[in-house]
């Protein structure tokens, strides 16, 4: 299945979400629904569609299905704009199954918002942000805490 998506309207300026479903494995109706954001991305540069084929060759995980968006204006379309997110929602809630998110960068961020708006939208979210902050144990190796564990928050190292 693939459908182009215009947001808040049919104009010609109103922001456009593609969306791509595809099946991994052979999933039912119901089936888990994986939403990827910028996922002709994840496709082309991480091999998603042949990962995920192989996991479930290998019983690693269930058939599903994958729900590839692409925005036309990712900086329009991700910007936690409230109209995106419910026009999301309701694409996603025509496609059934229980739903995962998979975003990084400001596709993360708007993955985010949505669950936000409606926590029910998402069974789990996976975000990665290479903004994001980082948890370091102290130099000893624990918090002092009972169980140890992180004891204060750094921002990442390069190199």
């Amino acid at each position: 299945m693939s459908e182009t998506i215009r947001l808040g309207g049919s104009g010609k300026n109103a922001p456009v979400l593609a969306l791509r479903v595809r099946e991994v494995g052979r999933p039912g109706r119901r089936a888990l629904l994986l939403v990827v954001h910028d996922g002709p991305e994840y496709v082309r540069r991480g091999s998603l569609l042949r990962l995920l084929n192989r996991l479930v060759e290998a019983r690693e995980l269930p058939a599903h299905r994958v729900a590839l968006l692409a925005p036309a204006d990712r900086m329009e379309t991700y910007s936690a704009s409230a109209r995106y997110a419910r026009t999301l929602l309701a694409a996603l809630e025509e496609l059934g199954g229980r739903r995962v998110g998979l975003g990084s960068s400001l596709g993360a961020l708007a993955l985010l918002h949505a669950h936000r708006l409606e926590p029910s939208a998402f069974a789990g979210l996976f975000l990665q942000s290479g903004s994001s902050r980082l948890s370091t144990p102290r130099a000893a190796g624990t918090s002092g805490r009972r169980g140890g564990g992180p004891s204060r928050r750094t921002s990442p190292r390069c190199c």
